[in-house]
This record gives C-alpha cells, structure tokens and sequence, in this order.
C-alpha cells in the first residue's frame, strides 16, 4: 500500500496493486477511485494544489493522472531501478528516487 495525503489534510489517496482510492478524511467516504492505471502500484503523491495524482508502478514508471479528469494520464519511463520515494514539493515537481542504484 501507498499513502498520501493532501496539502490541506483533508484527503487521503491510498494505493494498492492497480487501484488509487482518494478518501475525505473527515467523513471516511471514498470520493473516486482510479482504476486500472497501473499494475502494481506501490507508492502515491498528490499535488500540492490537488490537481495531479501521481503513483510509482511495479513496471518502473511514475504515472501522472489528473484528480479531476482520470481519462488524462501520462507516464514518465526511463528508471530502470524500483522507485523507493515519491513526492511532489511545494512548487509542484516531482521528486522520485531509488536506493537501489544499478553498478
């Protein structure tokens, strides 16, 4: 599972094999769920501003998924290690890294 909450605190995003559930934390109601974007995926991020769900996936990509529009998705290749760390900073980029660095 993966977990991440929201700039405001008010939502939670949690991710299990090909599922996103984004929660409202005060009431406990699932308020969407995304579905099938991605096999195995382990680790969540949202966006500071809400807008962009991203989520690292057992295939060695970061999925980038709009919260309001999950039909617009995008993925980011080219890691060939497992992602271990998955963030957005305050300006809205992405920080991702892998411990586990090929020799």
């Amino acid at each position: 599972y993966g977990l991440s909450f929201s700039s405001d605190g008010s939502t939670l995003a949690v991710s299990h094999d090909d599922a996103i559930g984004l929660v409202d934390v005060h009431t406990g109601k699932v308020l969407r769920r995304l579905e099938g974007k991605a096999v195995g995926t382990y680790l969540v991020a949202i966006d500071p501003k809400g807008n962009v769900i991203a989520f690292a996936s057992a295939d060695h990509t970061i999925k980038l998924v709009d919260a309001n529009n999950p039909a617009r998705a995008r993925s980011l290749k080219g890691n060939s290690e497992t992602i271990d760390q998955l963030s957005f900073n305050s300006d809205g980029n992405i920080n991702a890294d892998s411990f586990r660095k090929s020799s």
